[in-house]
């Protein structure tokens, strides 16, 4: 069982109490908690982060962990299993509606999760389903999925990007997804489905990228749409994802991620990530990934501002300096000027809660 000078030594030097909690945590994913862990903490950590159900996964059966804790993480596990197969049946019904408008989705983020094995049934949060369509297709896709029930809902993105629906008698929304905005280039469904198989969902089948692609799209999700590589900040759950993946599907492909990151800054960020990766949960980097100093300098920070949250402007001004970063599409325009703005403004705002 690792010991708290084992993890020091993985994690470089001394812990200071906000990266000793976050060391346990990431021990307590991979089935090995610390001796003496803080349970409160670890426990409060793990609903913050979304983490609560892959904690109960790791840990079942294991005789050495507090009875209350036990207990704890057996009724989060089991209303995982319900939600989990609440929007599992959710998926298959807008999958099939989809198939019969002549619409074939791309599954991405928790909806591939759900659907190509790497993940026990309720092992995982899953706050919505999210699906890629062609844009030509969205009229007819739409269409079949208020013919359900579904109403269409605020969306941040803009029309060309994506939409949201929900109904009320579901766990969790509908994202549907033209392109991906979070890469350097858009990419779009054409630019993915090459990076597909076809998998069967209920009675109709959707397209399901590769394992290695599912990491890339929530390493650009992470670190380019919501700024992390800059902020510094940590999206656990979504490293436990990849973790978990790999266990299952075996190590990932550098040739297909980075494929997705053709420019420096953008393979920098993907290694950066994938750096911090290795020190959280073990996985080496890929097979043909170099890490540039930058990028292994961006790794190291963000492990080392979890232990100190008050670095994170100063050193967000930091990386903005040493790395701009490039504009996205969307915003290049005269008529955008005060959008871009804001887009960096943001760059110093306190991430989402669930972020470490």
């Amino acid at each position: 069982m690792p010991t708290r000078a084992t993890r020091r030594s993985r994690w470089g030097g001394g812990l200071r109490a906000e990266q000793a909690s976050f060391a346990a945590i990431c021990e307590a994913l991979r089935g090995a908690p610390p001796r003496g862990a803080d349970w409160d903490s670890l426990l409060a950590l793990a609903n913050r982060t979304l983490t609560t159900p892959a904690l109960a996964a790791a840990l079942a059966g294991r005789g050495d962990i507090p009875r209350d804790v036990t207990a704890f993480l057996a009724t989060i596990a089991e209303r995982a299993r319900q939600r989990h197969a609440m929007m599992h049946g959710q998926l298959g019904v807008a999958v099939a509606a989809l198939a019969a408008a002549g619409v074939t989705p791309i599954l991405i983020k928790g909806a591939a999760f759900m659907a190509d094995g790497s993940r026990q049934p309720g092992d995982r949060i899953c706050a919505d389903l999210d699906l890629m369509i062609p844009f030509d297709g969205a009229e007819a896709a739409v269409a079949a999925l208020e013919g359900l029930g579904y109403a269409r809902r605020p969306s941040a993105a803009p029309p060309d990007v994506g939409l949201n629906l929900a109904r009320g008698s579901d766990a969790g929304g509908l994202d549907l997804h033209f392109c991906l905005p979070s890469l350097h280039r858009y990419c779009g469904y054409d630019d993915l489905a090459p990076r597909c198989r076809a998998i069967a969902v209920g009675e109709a089948q959707a397209l399901l990228p590769s394992h290695s692609v599912q990491a890339a799209l929530l390493v650009a999700h992470d670190e380019i749409q919501e700024r992390g590589y800059w902020r510094g900040s940590i999206d656990l759950r979504h490293l436990h994802d990849i973790a978990a993946s790999v266990a299952v599907h075996g190590p990932l492909d550098a040739e297909a991620m980075q494929a997705l990151f053709p420019d420096r800054q953008g393979r920098r960020i993907l290694a950066s990530c994938l750096l911090t990766l290795e020190t959280v949960f073990a996985i080496a980097l890929p097979s043909g990934l170099q890490a540039a100093p930058r990028a292994r300098l961006q790794a190291r920070r963000k492990l080392w501002q979890v232990g100190a949250p008050w670095s994170a402007k100063p050193l967000t001004l930091a990386s903005l300096l040493v790395d701009f970063p490039r504009t996205p599409a969307s915003l290049r325009s005269r008529e955008t000027r005060r959008k871009r703005a804001q887009y960096y403004r943001r760059m110093f705002e306190p991430p989402k809660p669930t972020k470490v």
